[in-house]
């Protein structure tokens, strides 16, 4: 699994949006209600769409945003909302999100524009001539937009929060540099959020354990914390901490874990457990496979030795054997000339060759 796809499927249930929006901007205080979310297709914006029906499509394309939704207050959209999860520093943030926020606009104007185009000619003729002119009425107004960068990476965050940050303002003189207008960028450091008591679901835990990514007793220790809170947390948020763990430093704390008798049978660490004995499952399943590899190479060592032994005893055996033929050989010359009385040939015989004593 993907970070991206992680924190896409994270964010993709109500409470934890709405928890996140109100937690960064609000302080915390409650101003939006889970059931006035509606999550919405991100090439269509501001489109509602089913969330698993969202999630399977973000899940099938490479998606420019990861989280679309909108905020629906008395049977219309009030705001878009436009999560994006960075794990490294885009210095060009500043640009991509308002190409995000001026598309999402652009494409709802497109829309305002085919409505006005589509009326009666006794109603356009009422228009003014501006109107008709840009098929956009002065009553008309576009939705707002917000975009929330979410940041999971390990250095601070240097990047730009505004637009007129990567804009080249320095030689403009007042009031031509006051007249620029920027862009404000949100900016969620996740590692280095100060005050984590304004999430009140889950958003908080997760944060926590990535804030402490890089010390194992304290992860350790937050686990068992909450295990002993009785708080269980599911599939999804276990994932986002998995994958931005890594699944290495997730194994060695799994393997501490078993060590020090943390995992009896019906305890449950945060939901951890399942995830903890998978990883070690895979990491026995991992010894087996290197067991195996090193019996095959031992087995196949073994058998290169045995046969070169087995050619060098063939190679013995051809040599004596060919030494006993042509004493052999020698023997039968000898025995047939003593039979024909040459006796001192035979001697000369068996005094020249080497095979003979």
């Amino acid at each position: 699994m993907t970070k991206d796809f992680a924190h896409r499927t994270f964010f993709h249930e109500r409470k934890r949006l709405v928890d996140l929006c109100c937690g960064v901007l609000a302080n915390g205080k409650q101003v939006m209600k889970p059931e006035e979310i509606v999550y919405c297709d991100p090439n269509e914006p501001l489109q509602e769409v089913g969330i698993k029906d969202t999630l399977d499509h973000v899940g099938a394309h490479s998606m420019s945003r990861d989280v679309y939704a909108g905020w629906k207050r008395m049977d219309r959209i009030v705001l878009g909302i436009l999560l994006e999860g960075q794990e490294t520093i885009d210095y060009s943030i500043s640009v991509r999100v308002p190409g995000y926020e001026i598309g999402n606009c652009l494409e709802e104007l497109r829309r305002k524009r085919k409505e006005v185009k589509a009326l009666s000619e006794k109603e356009r003729k009422a228009l003014s001539p501006g109107e008709r002119l840009y098929s956009f009425r002065k009553t008309d107004h576009l939705t707002p937009q917000l975009t929330l960068v979410v940041y999971y990476g390990k250095e601070p965050w240097d990047g730009p929060t505004n637009l007129r940050d990567t804009l080249d303002c320095q030689q403009l003189p007042d009031p031509f540099d006051k007249a620029v207008a920027g862009w404000p960028i949100y900016v969620v450091d996740v590692r280095r959020l100060s005050d984590l008591s304004v999430f009140q679901t889950d958003v908080r835990i997760v944060f926590e354990f990535l804030q402490n990514a890089d010390d194992a007793d304290k992860m350790k220790k937050l686990m068992m914390d909450y295990a002993a809170s009785g708080v269980v947390l599911d599939r999804d948020a276990l994932n986002l901490i998995q994958v931005h763990l890594g699944s290495r430093k997730f194994s060695a704390i799994s393997k501490a874990l078993v060590a020090a008798d943390h995992l009896k049978e019906g305890v449950k660490m945060s939901g951890f457990d399942e995830m903890i004995r998978n990883e070690i499952r895979k990491a026995r399943e991992k010894e087996r496979q290197k067991g195996e590899e090193e019996l095959k190479k031992e087995r196949q060592k073994g058998e290169e030795e045995l046969k070169k032994e087995r050619q060098k005893g063939e190679m013995k055996f051809n040599k004596e054997r060919e030494k006993n033929k042509k004493l052999s050989d020698c023997l039968s010359e000898i025995k047939s000339l003593l039979e024909m009385g040459r006796v001192d040939e035979a001697y000369k015989l068996a005094g020249n060759h080497k095979y003979a004593s």
